[in-house]
């Protein structure tokens, strides 16, 4: 018998309980919980099957506030990560985009450690990375391209 892994809130509840942060830190974090929850809500069901989208029918018909995350479990919140550092949901302004960015990279990290291994999600993790990469690249030129324009 194998053991069901945790809910999406489970996970989210654990991910920031772990990471302690205080003022800029804690403003961010209090800022980015609730955007990363309901980017899940309202994109989520992008990555799910047909099946797993009936679930999630029947689960809002009774309690529609939190759905997704109440009943999806890791392997879903690794799907539906990357769009999460991606326009529209990637913030605009530089100083949100990096933890923002963080974010996703230690959720993955921590999901990826101890309820799936990286053999189960390979692709997914795969598109996970690669998102990143382009997300903090792009943050990069971003930034570069706003200190010269106040430079220049």
């Amino acid at each position: 018998m194998t053991t069901p892994r945790p809910s999406i809130d489970q996970i989210l509840t654990q991910f920031f309980a772990l990471r302690p942060a205080t003022g800029v830190g804690l403003r961010r974090q209090r800022f980015l919980d609730p955007l990363l929850r309901r980017y899940l809500e309202t994109e989520g069901y992008r990555s799910l099957t047909t099946p797993l989208l009936a679930e999630l029918a029947i689960e809002r018909e009774f309690e529609p506030a939190g759905a997704f995350a109440r009943i999806m479990n890791a392997g879903d919140l690794i799907y539906t990560l990357p769009g999460f550092i991606e326009p529209p949901w990637l913030q605009e302004n530089l100083l949100l985009r990096k933890p923002q960015i963080d974010l996703v990279a230690g959720l993955a990290a921590l999901v990826v450690g101890r309820y799936l291994g990286p053999e189960d999600f390979a692709c997914a993790l795969m598109e996970v990375d690669a998102t990143i990469r382009r997300a903090r690249l792009q943050l990069k030129l971003d930034r570069r391209a706003a200190q010269f324009d106040r430079q220049g």
